[in-house]
């Protein structure tokens, strides 16, 4: 990095002052032009920054009866800039998921779907930051699925209470992160940075203001001063939920196997009736039925057996095409019952041949139980 000044003078004029750590070094194409850069041989390091009162730069005329003072100080590394001794540093590239028992963090290839996982606690060597002081900053990160894993993320560097959890220690260069096990059933997310402690001083209290860019996302230009970023999600809920199927005709619930001429059949993943490869859990299960069972206000009645916790619910998993089908919750004598009614039609069909509802936690889309509904028209 070099400054450039441009000294405009009848006379020929030169720099005969100048401070130890400043290099100056004239034009020879150019009268008056200096080309100013850090002088390494100062022995000042160049990281850090300073304003010495008697640091200054003189301008002037050869007999020096015209000269000028431009007082200089250097401001060293940028705010901003922190580099790493490691050389991986693929874990800050990526938001990761945490797992509820802070075990490990792990990211998913999107093309191949191979995991990486890095385990806690998480570390870092810092090699150069502005002045040798640096410092950490830590914001709740939200994400929305808009889409089965993709997901926006929101932002929050001026959120409070997150060092409550998000364990940060510093000692020397060193640099050291766990977190506390998640108990509750609710996912949470962070993201730390590390940044010069100028930084962090200067705008403590308001972070957003300088880490957001206009839109409210999260600034590409401090990319680099992310140590990690997560999402730690609540312990998988583990069931045996199956599934029962009726069809509600005439106001009777008739089981799928006394269905006249097997137009509604139900089978476990044991047993599969046919192909869907975009199951979102094992526990799959495969109903297919005649068009007749959804005719002349007839439903589809799928029991739900076992019992189903706190914050899941039935729900619709995959009817993006199937606008003339919808799935409710209806409770009888106690049981729980998906129903679907409304026929689909042929076109429908052909653009999604396989609708799915199920039992989820649909903030977390942790699925205990997910079905696949064929109709035949």
């Amino acid at each position: 990095m070099y400054t450039t000044i441009k000294v405009e003078s009848e006379k020929t004029v030169g720099i005969p002052e100048k401070p130890d750590w400043i290099k100056a070094q004239a034009s020879t194409e150019t009268p008056g032009v200096f080309q100013l850069t850090f002088d390494k041989a100062s022995g000042i390091s160049v990281i850090n920054s300073f304003n010495n009162a008697d640091d200054k730069l003189v301008i002037a005329t050869k007999d020096k009866k015209q000269q000028i003072e431009i007082p200089v100080s250097y401001e060293g590394l940028r705010e901003n800039v922190i580099t790493f001794k490691e050389t991986d540093l693929s874990f800050t590239k990526n938001h990761m998921t945490l797992d509820h028992n802070s075990t490990y963090f792990s990211v998913s290839n999107s093309m191949t779907g191979e995991e990486t996982t890095y385990s806690l606690p998480l570390t870092l060597t810092v090699d150069q930051v502005r002045n040798g002081e640096f410092s950490y900053i830590i914001g709740r990160v939200d994400r929305e699925e808009i889409y089965p894993n993709y997901y926006s993320y929101t932002y929050d560097f001026d959120a409070t209470g997150l060092d409550s959890w998000v364990k940060v220690s510093i000692n020397n260069k060193n640099v050291s992160l766990d977190v506390d096990k998640l108990t509750g059933d609710t996912e949470r997310g962070a993201i730390v940075l590390l940044i010069s402690k100028d930084f962090c001083d200067k705008y403590k209290g308001h972070y957003n203001d300088m880490l957001l860019d206009e839109e409210g996302y999260f600034s590409s230009t401090y990319q680099d001063n992310v140590m990690v970023s997560f999402t730690q999600v609540p312990e998988k809920k583990v069931t045996s939920l199956q599934l029962k199927g009726y069809v509600m005709m005439n106001g009777t619930l008739t089981p799928f196997e006394k269905v006249p001429d097997d137009a509604a059949m139900i089978r476990d993943s044991s047993d599969p009736m046919f192909e869907y490869a975009d199951k979102m859990t094992p526990n799959f299960w495969y109903v297919s039925a005649d068009k007749s069972v959804l005719q002349n206000g007839n439903k589809i009645y799928l029991e739900v057996v076992g019992d189903i916790p706190s914050g899941y619910n039935v729900g619709i998993m995959n009817n993006w095409a199937w606008k003339n089908t919808q799935a409710t919750s209806e409770t009888i004598d106690g049981k729980t019952y998906i129903v679907v009614s409304g026929l689909p039609t042929q076109e429908q069909i052909n653009e999604q041949p396989v609708m799915t509802v199920g039992v989820a936690n649909f903030d977390t889309m942790d699925i205990l139980i997910e079905c696949g509904i064929q109709v035949w028209l």
